[in-house]
């Protein structure tokens, strides 16, 4: 190889040295660079994804409040105040911590509340601040009439009417306050279905008619037609309560003991020559008339009226009609007309706050009133 060629050759090698010199710098920044900027984008990921599920949190501590007060009276009472305590702070379950945590706070005064939630997911924190009102439910009232309201005896509670003073006949006595115009006031709605085919599946033995023996019930029956007892006796176990659906008009002459559910798409009577049960539930597309005195647990509920006949004394009660409810018993509990009430002498309404809760009924969801949602950091 000639001297030409071989510094041909060193020069070439010596060039790429300078170059490879020169490129791995350029290549070290360039790789520190897209490390930092994946590292910055990741971490960015993770911020907007903490600071997402931190959101949740505390709306869903929100929630939790608004929950509590809807359904749990006592947690209305200990958040009547301007302290912060235990009674009246809220921690996520167990389940969260993995995902995050909040924590609520939920105070005021009167109706007011305000609830102040912090949710937390890794390093990021969200804050709300909500503003709410408590509506009064139609269940906090001894007694309350859509139109007309007469008393002949004593109320001791609360009284509710939808129209003004000009529809209250007051001859007896109400030990509570009266508060007109509350069309505000959201009527119940009967809690099970009366439509037949929710209880096709039950027994089918009764048949239209019953008219001597003892029958122990239990579980669901059904009965495609109106039903007749003429006589004998239903009876259940009170820890094994029985369910009777009529696909129609109901009527009982017999005796029945124990725990009972009557459910009629139609009418249910029970007359003079009957025994009712001391723990009954009753539900008519139509009316519901007593005839026959009845002491004990009793929820009867309409979709037109209901009449108590006889001089019954009803405890944790609570009776709704659509329409008109006539009542001549004593009863502990609640009574709701969606038109006309009408008390006579010797029937007495004596208000129970739990008879609602008793039974599961709870208020309605306009009971919060959300006014302001702030979301502060």
């Amino acid at each position: 190889m000639d001297n030409f060629n071989c510094r041909m050759i060193l020069t070439e090698r010596g060039s790429s040295g300078l170059l490879a010199i020169l490129i791995m710098p350029l290549l070290l920044f360039f790789g520190i660079a897209l490390h930092a900027l994946t590292s910055t984008e990741l971490t960015t990921s993770i911020s907007f994804r903490q600071g997402i599920a931190a959101q949740h949190l505390a709306e869903s501590g929100v929630q939790h409040a608004i929950v509590k007060l809807k359904t749990n009276r006592s947690f209305i009472d200990t958040t009547n105040t301007k302290q912060v305590s235990a009674a009246n702070t809220l921690n996520s379950s167990n389940q969260l911590h993995g995902a995050g945590s909040y924590k609520v706070i939920v105070t005021g005064s009167g109706n007011n509340r305000s609830i102040a939630a912090i949710g937390q997911s890794g390093k990021a924190k969200r804050q709300l601040v909500v503003a709410a009102v408590l509506q009064d439910s139609i269940y906090d009232y001894a007694a309350v009439a859509g139109q007309y309201m007469t008393i002949n005896d004593a109320v001791y509670g609360n009284v509710g009417l939808h129209e003004s003073r000009d529809y209250l006949t007051q001859n007896g006595t109400i030990h509570g306050e009266l508060e007109f115009h509350r069309s505000d006031l959201v009527y119940p709605e009967i809690p099970v279905p009366l439509e037949s085919g929710f209880y096709s599946q039950g027994d089918h033995s009764l048949g239209s008619t019953y008219d001597s023996g003892d029958k122990r019930l239990s579980g669901l029956y059904f009965i495609d037609s109106n039903f007749t007892m003429n006589g004998g006796k239903f009876y259940s176990d009170p820890s094994d309560p029985a369910t009777l659906y009529v696909h129609g008009d109901a009527i009982f002459s017999g005796h029945i003991q124990g725990n009972l559910t009557v459910i009629a798409s139609g009418s249910i009577t029970f007359n003079s020559g009957s025994t009712i049960p001391e723990q009954i539930q009753l539900y008519a597309g139509r009316d519901i008339t007593l005839n026959r005195m009845a002491s004990g647990q009793a929820l009867i509920m309409a979709n037109e009226s209901i009449y108590l006949n006889s001089p019954s004394k009803l405890d944790k009660a609570v009776l709704y009609a659509a329409n008109d409810l006539h009542i001549n018993a004593s009863i502990t509990g609640i009574a709701i007309a969606g038109k006309n009430l009408v008390q006579n002498s010797g029937g007495i309404i004596i208000y129970d706050q739990t008879a609602a809760q008793y039974y599961e009924l709870i208020p309605n969801d306009s009971r919060v009133k959300i006014v302001s949602w702030k979301n502060q950091g």
